[in-house]
């Protein structure tokens, strides 16, 4: 993953979400357009809805969550609802996220 010219390096996620967003990077990088929501989030469409296995979950700095099947999520902060996890940003904190990331929207570019 990267985003504004910064790699951040995804533990993917042991889900059928995951493993299917995985083979789709397999055709080429995947660039996604996120928005800041609810001061704790960046989200942006999937170009292709992938099977949700939603549970209530709260979420961490660094965690990457598929949201309503069809919306990729980047959590710099934390927020409890139903997520399918597709990984987790490797030693991620809320302000080195915050500082790749930015606070308007952002370009988060997926590739293996």
């Amino acid at each position: 993953m990267s985003a504004n010219g910064t790699a951040l390096h995804m533990a993917v996620s042991d889900t059928e979400a995951a493993a299917t967003l995985a083979e789709l990077l397999k055709d080429g990088p995947i660039t996604i357009s996120m928005h800041a929501y609810g001061g704790f989030e960046k989200v942006g469409p999937l170009p292709r809805a992938l099977p949700a296995s939603d549970a209530q979950l709260t979420t961490e700095p660094g965690d990457v969550m598929l949201y309503q099947g069809n919306q990729m999520t980047v959590f710099y902060g934390s927020n409890t609802w139903d997520y399918t996890p597709l990984g987790k940003i490797e030693g991620a904190t809320a302000n080195s996220l915050l500082e790749v990331l930015g606070e308007g929207d952002v370009e988060v570019t997926l590739s293996l």
